[in-house]
């Protein structure tokens, strides 16, 4: 029962961030429609990136996706994507994703679903008492107008959603029941 109510809480908190769409469906959707269709749905986007950070947890790892457009951010590592139009739904485009989440900085994928850098130091930043700077980062950076930060946390083994400044919502990607939202 309490999988379930917990489920029905998350279900809440995460329609108001990515839509009112059946969150399961979202993913498969967005794996289904992937090659066929650019991605445009931002609610597709944070979907995605919520799945990928709860990989990146049961891996034992830590990582930050920030989705929306800033430029608030310094690159750490030669940046691959750079001029390119490089989409977080191309076939594999996951897979590297969750190793390139682990290393230092961020992942920034811009309203549509491009990925904009990785190892990305952000700039703005805010402090999270008890916490590092990668919580630091995902709090600062989600007080820009329209960013959704994501965080994989290596130490709480949860996946941490910040919107303005906010901490949303803390999912645990091994409580039952919720499992089905981090299947890729």
């Amino acid at each position: 029962m309490l999988a379930k109510t917990q489920m029905n809480r998350t279900n809440k908190i995460l329609s108001s961030i990515i839509g009112t769409r059946n969150i399961r469906t979202i993913a498969h959707d967005a794996e289904e429609n992937a090659i066929e269709n650019p991605p445009s749905s931002i609610e597709k986007i944070h979907q995605h990136c919520i799945d990928m950070a709860g990989d990146i947890v049961k891996a034992g790892e830590g990582a930050l996706f920030v989705v929306g457009d800033t430029q608030k951010y310094n690159t750490l590592f030669p940046n691959f994507f750079d001029g390119k139009k490089h989409s977080i739904f191309d076939k594999g485009m996951d897979k590297v994703l969750v190793k390139l989440g682990q290393i230092d900085g961020a992942i920034i994928i811009d309203p549509e679903g491009y990925i904009r850098a990785y190892g990305a130091h952000l700039t703005k930043q805010k402090v999270h008492p008890g916490h590092g700077t990668r919580h630091a980062a995902a709090k600062g950076i989600s007080l820009e107008p329209g960013i959704t930060s994501i965080l994989a946390s290596e130490e709480a083994k949860v996946v941490k959603i910040y919107r303005n400044g906010v901490q949303l919502v803390e999912l645990n990607p091994y409580t039952k029941g919720v499992d089905s939202q981090f299947t890729t």
